[in-house]
């Protein structure tokens, strides 16, 4: 069929794929999985999307000859690879002919390749229980797919082939669906540096798995590293598991870890979906030496009390991604993080050049030397670019991510940052891939500037 293109939103699904499970945070971060720098690095072709529907006009000439005609202009462009104006026209000529149901399956496509995955879904369901039902549901499990939610799109695939064992397309699906649920084995290797002297080196190592039926996912993994600053050096090593009730009410996770040095202590944190996409809530016991990046946090058995809220939903404008997060730390200090992203729907440049702004801010009750703790508070707003070259297999990819003061401590200085990365696929099973970035912000009203390098390897069984 035509359209198989790469899935637009292949960043928030690599991000919700590596955001499982909470045993290797800071060598995630140090590799820039999950954020902007991470678009294009592919693991899996995107599945495909039903079937490409007939071109026939006979429903549509029941509604008149304009109908038709309308009908038979967009099914020619859909036909020639002109989705996105399928895609935005075909909506409002579905109004017009809603009893046309592959011309609706063509807008639904059309929709679902062009990055509209709510409205595709939509245009899907109307079709369930219709004798285009099975290539619906095929759309609707080759969307949850791309959405990093295999574990939904499984038994919607399995469903299919039950009823019809030769739907290659639901094949081709379920194939990549278990390629996605296999068992995968990571191991991380982080270094950072910042203005501050502080340097972090270590590696992370973590193995995921799904149960049978694709209802929970598990996670064992540690982190093995040494933070210091000036002649102040420390071991910080732990390891953890991780659950998610994937398909429970309110999708449930939990993620618990102890640290076996400096100090033995027990962390956790534990997340619900209280609207889908929309709101989660997130609560927990945080390393606050290992939040915070600080050796002296470390020293002196800092912990922080953690509630926050964070969503992805998909609106009319683009992806937006959020978090709100308030800390209370031991000692007795409040401090409170925001994050908001948008990638719009319009991106003139193709996948290949990805733009998207976004807004961070830091608010300390009180100002405290051992971590970071702005008082007046820090806000920035940022425009983002990602170039990105390749295929799911092997791709390279840079981004650059400036950004203006808006209070506090963000006003006065250059605020940038950026980074580059690649990604191989090595065998069938073992990918590899590497990143390097730096920034440049303001703490204390002085310049501050950090670097990260970090390698991973992973492997599917």
């Amino acid at each position: 069929m035509s359209g198989n293109e790469d899935c637009p939103n292949s960043r928030l699904r690599q991000q919700l794929q590596t955001d499982t499970a909470g045993v290797c945070r800071w060598v995630v971060l140090a590799l820039g999985v999950g954020t902007a720098a991470a678009a294009g690095a592919e693991e899996l072709p995107p599945p495909p999307v039903g079937v490409a529907p007939q071109t026939s006009t006979a429903e549509a000439t029941a509604g008149g000859d304009v109908a038709a005609r309308l009908v038979e202009r967009l099914m020619q462009r859909y036909d020639n690879g002109d989705y996105d104006g399928v895609a935005s026209d075909g909506l409002a000529a579905l109004d017009r002919i809603p009893e046309n149901l592959d011309f609706r399956l063509a807008v639904a496509n059309s929709l679902a390749w062009t990055g509209k995955l709510k409205p595709a879904i939509e245009q899907y369901e109307r079709l369930l229980g219709t004798r285009l039902d099975q290539e619906a549901r095929v759309g609707i499990a080759s969307i949850q797919s791309w959405r990093g939610r295999p574990h939904l799109s499984k038994p919607m695939f399995e469903q299919v082939l039950k009823e019809n064992p030769d739907n290659k397309e639901a094949q081709e699906g379920l194939g990549n669906v278990r390629r996605q649920l296999a068992p995968r084995s990571t191991l991380g290797l982080g270094a950072f540096n910042d203005s501050e002297r502080i340097r972090r080196r270590g590696s992370a190592f973590a193995h995921a798995w799904w149960n049978e039926e694709a209802s929970q996912r598990y996670e064992l993994g540690g982190n093995v590293e040494r933070i210091s600053q000036d002649e102040l050096s420390l071991p910080n090593n732990d390891f953890g598991f991780g659950v998610w009730w994937a398909r429970a009410p309110l999708a449930p996770r939990l993620d618990v870890s102890y640290q076996t040095e400096p100090y033995g202590s027990v962390f956790l944190q534990g997340q619900v979906e209280l609207v889908e996409d929309w709101l989660s809530v997130r609560a927990g016991r945080v390393n606050w030496g290992r939040h915070s990046i600080s050796p002296k946090a470390l020293r002196d058995q800092l912990v922080a009390g953690r509630l926050g809220i964070t969503g992805t939903p998909e609106l009319a404008v683009g992806q937006l991604e959020y978090a709100v997060d308030a800390y209370r730390v031991s000692d007795d200090n409040e401090i409170v993080e925001t994050s908001l992203r948008l990638a719009p729907v319009w991106q003139p440049l193709g996948k290949a050049a990805q733009w998207y702004v976004g807004t961070a801010t830091r608010k300390a009750d009180r100002s405290d030397a051992r971590y970071w703790s702005p008082v007046d508070g820090y806000g920035v707003a940022y425009v983002g670019l990602t170039l990105t070259a390749g295929n799911d297999a092997n791709s390279v990819y840079a981004y650059l991510q400036p950004s203006v003061g808006l209070w506090g401590e963000s006003k006065g200085g250059s605020i940038w940052s950026g980074g580059l990365g690649a990604r191989a696929q090595v065998t069938r099973d073992l990918s590899l891939g590497v990143e390097g970035s730096a920034n440049s912000s303001r703490r204390d009203d002085s310049s501050y500037r950090s670097r990260t390098l970090g390698v991973r390897l992973e492997s599917t069984w």
